[in-house]
């Protein structure tokens, strides 16, 4: 078992791991992000590594970010996950997403509440459905789709997908509409505490289990 201090690079013959730190569902959580050695020597100084074209193969997100969802903010807070997020999203489309848990269904169902019109979304939900009548994995995802269907990421990066959301969950809550842009980090806090009170529980049912 080896432990890695934050933001080192440790090299193996194959691959190259990096850690990141990503304090919010816990204060110490890391992310791995595994990637391709391009075959450098190992005596290789720690800053010439970092400057290195690495191509990132995999991110291992534990309890961080799941296909579709977050895991809950326990010890952090809206403005942290948005960070992490954020430098998330700016890895490679193709980089696959290990999560730590596998709540994909149940992610993208809320998902495409708070997104009715996301056809990615419903399209997503689909392909999950018959990955579990097949008894396979629904994971890993990738960056690219988390991008296009994760309205926690969404949020964060897309100004039309925030504004959009936001909408909803006014109607959702009964407030009224904010003059102005919305808040990304608002959105999101807002977002998570509809996930984690099942706010949306009604319209979720509404659109799937009553069309079974």
């Amino acid at each position: 078992m080896f432990w890695f201090p934050p933001r080192a690079l440790c090299k193996d013959p194959s691959l190259i791991i990096q850690v990141w730190e990503a304090p919010c569902h816990t204060r110490g959580h890391l992310l791995f992000l595994l990637h391709e050695n391009p075959r450098l020597p190992a005596e290789t100084p720690f800053e010439d590594l970092q400057r290195a074209a690495l191509r990132t193969l995999a991110v291992f997100t534990g309890d961080t970010l799941f296909a579709g969802g977050t895991g809950k903010f326990f010890e952090g807070s809206a403005a942290e996950m948005a960070k992490i997020l954020m430098r998330v999203s700016n890895l490679p489309s193709s980089v696959k997403v290990f999560c730590g848990h596998e709540y994909t269904l149940s992610n993208y169902k809320f998902a495409a509440a708070l997104e009715p019109d996301n056809g990615l979304v419903m399209e997503r939900i689909r392909n999950v459905q018959q990955l579990r009548r097949d008894r396979l994995p629904t994971l890993p995802s990738t960056i690219g789709e988390e991008i296009a269907t994760n309205p926690y990421i969404r949020v964060v990066i897309s100004k039309a997908a925030c504004a959009k959301i936001a909408l909803l969950l006014n109607a959702a809550n009964g407030t009224r509409k904010q003059e102005g842009e919305p808040d990304s980090i608002t959105v999101l806090s807002e977002v998570r505490r509809c996930r984690d009170e099942n706010v949306l529980k009604d319209k979720i049912e509404q659109m799937f289990d009553q069309a079974k």
